[in-house]
C-alpha cells in the first residue's frame, strides 16, 4: 500500500510508475478501527502517503442537498458514467501547469514553520522525544499547541503546499484576482493544513477527546489560531529578515529576533541568502 500511494508498484525489485507520472489513489476506511486510526509509526507512515483524509461525518449533506438528490434520482445504486479520455488528458495537463507554477516565498516559510516551528518544545524537539511526547512536557505546555500537535513531515508539507496551490486555482477560476490570491496566501495554506493534518496522526488523541470532544477539525482550528497569532507577532521580524537577504549582508540584530519556535528562521534566511547570491553570480 505504501508503494501504491507513492505512485508505483514493485515487481522483483523493479519499480514501475503508475499513470506515467500522474496517478490518484483513493481509499476508504472506518474511523475508529485500530489500523486506520493508529498513531504508531506504521499508521503515521500510511496516512502520510494518503495526503488528504476527510472524515465525511463532518461534511454530511444538508437537508437542501438531500432534497435535490432525492428529487433527481431515487436509484440507490452508484451510477458509473463513461469516462472521457479527453477529460483525463485535460486533468493531466492542468496538473502539469500547476506543478510548474513557482510557490510563493510566504508559503514556503509557512510550510517550514509547520515542519520546524511546531517541533519546538521545552525539551528541544518533539520528534526527538518519541513516545515521551506529550506526557513529559512542562506543565505550561500541556494545554497549548505544544502538547496538542506534532510537526508535519516534509511529505505532508509538500501536500499542504500543493493543495494550497490547487485551492488558489479554484479561487482564480471563480474570478479572484492575483492580488486577492496573494493577499490570502496564509489563509490558503491554513485551509490546506486543516485537511491534511487533521487525520495524519500528528494530534494528541487524548487532548482531542478531552478538550475537543473528539473533533479533530476543532483541534486543528485551535492550532491554526495560535499559528495566526505567531505570524502576526513575527510579521515585522520576517519582513526584516527578507530585507536582510535582499541586501546580501548578515545582520545579527535581525537574526536575534528569531528564537524559540522561530529559531528555524535563522537557517531559512541563510538558505535564502545563498540562493540570492547564487542567482546574482
Amino acid at each position: 500500500m505504501f508503494n501504491l500511494f507513492d505512485g508505483y508498484i514493485e515487481i522483483n525489485g523493479q519499480k514501475y510508475p503508475i499513470g506515467n507520472g500522474y496517478s490518484v489513489g483513493i481509499a476508504t476506511g472506518n474511523v475508529g478501527q485500530k489500523f486506520t486510526e493508529s498513531t504508531n509509526e506504521l499508521g503515521r507512515a500510511l496516512k502520510d502517503r494518503m495526503h488528504v483524509i476527510l472524515d465525511t461525518d463532518y461534511f454530511a449533506p444538508q437537508p437542501s442537498d438531500t432534497l435535490e438528490i432525492l428529487a433527481g434520482n431515487t436509484n440507490p445504486r452508484v451510477e458509473f458514467g463513461n469516462s472521457s479520455s479527453d477529460g483525463v488528458v485535460s486533468i493531466i495537463e492542468r496538473h502539469r501547469q500547476l506543478t510548474a507554477k513557482e510557490v510563493p516565498l510566504e508559503k514556503t516559510i509557512i510550510a517550514n514553520y509547520l515542519i520546524h516551528g511546531l517541533d519546538y518544545c521545552s525539551k528541544g524537539s518533539k520528534r526527538r522525544m518519541k513516545d515521551s511526547w506529550p506526557t513529559q512536557l512542562e506543565n505550561h505546555e500541556q494545554g497549548s499547541d505544544v502538547g496538542l500537535v506534532l510537526p508535519v513531515s516534509v511529505r505532508a508539507a509538500k501536500s499542504i503546499v500543493r493543495l494550497s496551490q490547487s485551492l488558489d486555482e479554484i479561487a482564480r477560476g471563480k474570478g479572484a484576482s492575483q492580488e486577492v490570491i496573494d493577499a490570502n496566501a496564509f489563509d490558503s495554506m491554513m485551509r490546506a493544513y486543516k485537511f491534511v493534518a487533521a487525520y495524519s496522526g500528528v494530534l494528541n488523541e487524548a487532548a482531542v477527546d478531552q478538550v475537543y470532544a473528539g473533533n479533530r477539525y476543532d483541534a486543528i482550528d485551535a492550532v491554526i489560531s495560535t499559528t495566526q497569532t505567531q505570524f502576526s507577532e513575527k510579521a515585522d521580524a520576517v519582513r526584516a529578515g527578507l530585507e536582510m537577504v535582499q541586501s546580501g549582508k548578515v545582520n545579527k540584530k535581525v537574526l536575534d529576533l528569531f528564537g524559540g519556535r522561530w529559531e528555524f528562521m535563522k537557517s531559512t534566511l541563510g538558505g535564502l541568502k545563498n540562493d540570492h547570491e547564487n542567482s546574482h553570480t
